[in-house]
């Protein structure tokens, strides 16, 4: 188990987690374990039922996924299939590709989530009628649309 460390550099910032899977609702989640204004991590657990993405690209995001229980499908536009991947297998999205994923298992996926965003472009989620999702800040929980739970770990940066 992760604990906290008071140790740091002058002028930077450690951010320490832990995870522990999550018990599964109605919604997808996406438990958030750090955040800088550049980069995110983060456990997305979802399954068959309440997985399902809609085609979309990130202006500003590179996206690294890694597969840690089940297994799950990305797609691109029209039929294309950018692969299937299960436990520690993964692909990387890079800004402007068109994508969405879903389960393929009979067993939840988990699967880390890792994004770096280009701190020059305002909007980092484009699909017609979604909502984007910038940088979230407290509540704890909040709902980005009727599919996800968004769980925000607090933190603080050091001096």
């Amino acid at each position: 188990m992760a604990t906290d460390s008071k140790a740091s550099q002058p002028g930077f910032a450690t951010q320490t987690f832990s995870y522990q899977t999550p018990e599964l609702g109605p919604r997808r989640i996406n438990m958030i374990m750090a955040r800088t204004d550049q980069v995110k991590a983060a456990v997305q657990v979802f399954d068959r039922v309440n997985g399902a993405e809609i085609l979309h690209s990130h202006k500003g995001v590179d996206t690294f996924w890694l597969v840690l229980k089940g297994r799950v499908r990305f797609h691109g536009p029209a039929d294309l299939v950018y692969g299937e991947f299960g436990p520690m297998e993964g692909i990387v999205t890079t800004r402007g590709l068109r994508y969405f994923f879903e389960c393929v298992s009979d067993e939840p996926v988990e699967m880390l989530q890792v994004a770096a965003f280009d701190p020059r472009v305002a909007s980092s989620k484009n699909s017609e009628g979604a909502v984007e999702l910038l940088a979230p800040t407290p509540p704890q929980y909040f709902e980005r649309d009727d599919r996800d739970i968004f769980v925000e770990k607090r933190y603080t940066y050091g001096s």
